[in-house]
């Protein structure tokens, strides 16, 4: 992946999307693997520092209109 780029996962019922992206994000903790944004490895079940990486997590029963109103959904992110 480059900087900017946005990754989302796409597959059949029961292929496990959502089970990689809560380990990715950190709600889950993984049996196995490693996260790594900007040349860091960010610690397995830890959200907060998925959030400080500027990871989000949006499960696929979100509706873009629970959104509150102006909400900022998207931002641009940079690794030095």
């Amino acid at each position: 992946m480059r900087a900017g780029e946005i990754v989302g996962m796409a597959g059949l019922v029961g292929a496990g999307r959502s089970e990689i992206a809560r380990a990715t994000y950190g709600i889950d903790l993984a049996n196995a693997g490693t996260v790594t944004v900007c040349g860091r490895k960010l610690p397995l079940g830890r959200p907060d520092a998925a959030i400080a990486a500027g990871l989000a997590y949006v499960p696929e029963t979100a509706s873009l209109k629970a959104l509150p109103r102006g909400c900022q959904f998207m931002k641009t992110w940079r690794c030095y």
